[in-house]
């Protein structure tokens, strides 16, 4: 806890505004004591890489306690990887047009999603169907804005499993175990190239 807080303090002024160090490093040290594969890599190659990834994801305002961001050692590797939550953080802190929500989903078998652009206007619906596990069709992401306005991005399993293939880590552990949260975050990524 002492080499983040001095490596934070070291570097306050590349922190986003009213950034919270003694959270953030209690945090980090809850995180620590919740995860044995970070305190595996720990002990094996050393605290750096951890710190480095935490100061990465404080430079960013985004909280690892929180899920906005992951550590994944894969081998001497420290992966830093930003979540669903985080991305969707990311947008609302740092869109230059005002954001009031956004929406991100996967859609399965027996939901119902439609989307139409209407007068230069798009408009979606989405139904899901409850407790619903089938197999995904695609997914989607909304972005609406506080002036009315909107973005729709839409993907086909076979846009994000393309995608997928040409990811660092295709058949890594996050796409594995987490492949609806993978989808989702592949769509949202996609759109915020639409997003200045």
């Amino acid at each position: 806890s002492v080499l983040l807080t001095n490596s934070l303090n070291d570097t306050k002024s590349a922190l986003p505004a009213n950034f919270n160090v003694e959270r953030c490093v209690q945090n980090a040290v809850a995180l620590m004591n919740g995860n044995d594969n970070l305190q595996k890599y720990a002990k094996t190659y050393g605290a750096q890489p951890i710190i480095a990834g935490l100061r990465r994801g404080a430079y960013l305002g985004l909280d690892a306690l929180n899920t906005e961001f992951h550590l994944i050692p894969f081998g001497s590797n420290l992966q830093f990887i930003i979540d669903v939550r985080g991305a969707q953080k990311l947008m609302l802190l740092y869109s230059a047009k005002p954001i009031r929500s956004i929406d991100a989903n996967v859609v399965r078998v027996g939901d119902t999603y439609l989307s139409w652009n209407e007068d230069g206007i798009w408009h979606y619906t989405f139904k899901r169907e409850s407790f619903n596990d089938a197999t995904i069709k695609g997914a989607y992401c909304v972005v609406n804005f506080e002036d009315g306005t909107r973005v729709i991005e839409e993907m086909s399993v076979a846009d994000i499993e393309n995608t997928r293939k040409k990811s660092k880590m295709p058949n890594g552990m996050a796409w594995k175990d987490f492949t609806s949260e993978m989808y989702r975050k592949t769509v949202l990524r996609r759109l915020c190239k639409h997003i200045e």
